[in-house]
Order: C-alpha cells, then structure tokens, then sequence
C-alpha cells in the first residue's frame, strides 16, 4: 500500500518479505517496514525507511500508511510494543526542524481493540479504518472515527451495505473537485463478500448528499396564533 501528499511529490509505501536469515535476525530487517521517497520529475528518489522502523524484528510489522491532507501526519497500522493488543492505528507527526517524522503515538482505546485495526485512511477530518475487534457485521467492518491525537470519538460502523458478513477493508475516498465524473464524493473498498473462497475484490461507491426539506409553523405559546416571518434556526 502507498499514500501520496496532495501535490504527489513525497510518498510513503509499505515494503514486506525483506531478507532474513531465520535465528540470526539484524535489527536493521524486517518482514514490513514503510518507506519514504520523493519525486523528482518523472523518477523517484531512492527510497529511504521511517526512522521508527529501524529497530523492528521479523515478528513487529508496519504498513498500511495513510497521509493527512496537509501532508505533515502519518497514520498507519502496527503491532509493536505499546498498543492495546493485534495490530493497532498509530500515528506520527511530520518535524519540519529536523525533516524527520517523530516517534509515533498509539490512538488509545477508543479507536482500538485487543484486537485488530487496519488500513487507516484520513479523509475529510475524519479517520477511516477496519477492525474485526469492535462490534460488527462480519470479520473486518469500516468504522469511521473523528479527533485528534489520543482524543477519538467512538467508532461508527458504516453498516450495510458498505459492510458485509464478509471482510471490507482498505476503504479510499478522492473527491472529485471538478465534478467532472459523479456529483458528490467517491471511493473504493475491498471485500470478499459473496465469495465462498475468500477472494478479495474491488468495489466502488458514491457517497450522495442528505438533503433536507422542513416545513411548519410558529405559534405563540399563550394565545397559540401562528407568528408570521419567525425566525427559526436548527
């Protein structure tokens, strides 16, 4: 998995199956670890791994980053040391000073279980994620969350029919600015819902508008006449 700034320029992706030789680990290997590169005109740079991720052994795994929209917070799913139990979201922010990213910070309780969370998406000031520890439908739901820090609201799972009695994960939104494809917002998920072998495909969604139409009156209190031209706000 791979996520971009909003100018494409800088990217973090998740590499796995690195070498190892098995009793005689080097600290500096790992089975997933993130990288970094950056673009420079048509080709990358060589890529170079998040600083948090030197220590790892072949039992700790990173992946599954996500990019706020700014560009200066990285989410992303882990089970090192630390976390409420499986794989949990975390988080770390972008040092501008030393152009290195911090140490990163678990999400708390409120966002994960003893558990598994996975593939984070930040869209819209909202945090994106799946998790087969929170109550559910299926195996891994959608759940959407809003804070910052260690400060969640309480996951809200995206119900039926974004999930299913299957495993929907991996959800992705892009906004269509120019309106120019669909009106409203759009994304894609994976699931393997309907399929007795557990194959994972892709699926696509349209994200359309509540409208709402009110209509009534205002009446007084003591003489119940309606009164003209009120003022109401809800």
């Amino acid at each position: 998995m791979a996520s971009f700034d909003s100018k494409a320029k800088y990217m973090v992706y998740t590499t796995c199956n690195r070498a190892y030789v098995k009793n005689e680990i080097n600290k500096n290997d790992s089975n997933c670890v993130l990288m970094e590169s950056d673009r420079k005109g048509k080709s990358w740079a060589e890529p170079e791994r998040l600083p948090f991720c030197s220590d790892s052994t072949k039992e700790i795994h990173f992946g599954h980053p996500s990019l706020s929209e700014d560009g200066n917070t990285l989410y992303f799913s882990s089970n090192m040391e630390g976390g409420q139990g499986g794989y949990d979201i975390w988080m770390s922010s972008y040092v501008k000073r030393s152009k290195t990213w911090s140490d990163p910070i678990n999400l708390g309780p409120e966002v994960n279980s003893a558990k598994d969370e996975m593939y984070p998406h930040f869209y819209d000031n909202a945090l994106y994620f799946s998790s087969n520890g929170h109550p559910g439908i299926g195996g891994l739901d959608m759940f959407v969350s809003y804070g910052r820090g260690k400060e969640w609201t309480s996951p809200k799972n995206l119900l039926a029919p974004m999930n299913s009695a299957g495993d929907d994960f991996s959800i992705f939104f892009e906004r269509d600015k120019k309106k120019t494809r669909r009106s409203g917002d759009y994304g894609y998920f994976a699931s393997n819902r309907g399929n007795n072998m557990g194959i994972d495909n892709l699926f696509s969604f349209t994200v359309v508008p509540l409208n709402f139409t009110v209509s009534g009156y205002v009446y007084d209190k003591k003489t119940n006449e309606v009164i003209p031209n009120a003022k109401v706000t809800l």
